[in-house]
């Protein structure tokens, strides 16, 4: 149990590149249908 639980633990999104690649998204979104 615990090393199932250190594995999850030492899983952690990279919050900073889930921001860089959530604004890329929104930017091409808005490109795409800004083009409309």
């Amino acid at each position: 149990a615990t090393a199932a639980l250190e594995g999850v633990q030492s899983w952690q999104p990279n919050w900073d590149d889930v921001a860089v690649s959530l604004s890329a998204d929104i930017s091409r979104w808005h490109k795409v249908t800004e083009s409309e």
